[in-house]
């Protein structure tokens, strides 16, 4: 197994999570002043 950070599963994997806390931090934001 190489942990080389060129791996496209682990990029998809980052920018899953990246996109999903954005959409939470974005969602939870429009509910609070």
């Amino acid at each position: 197994m190489s942990s080389s950070l060129s791996d496209p599963f682990l990029l998809i994997v980052i920018a899953a999570v990246f996109l999903l806390a954005g959409f939470v931090k974005g969602t939870i934001g429009m509910g609070l002043p």
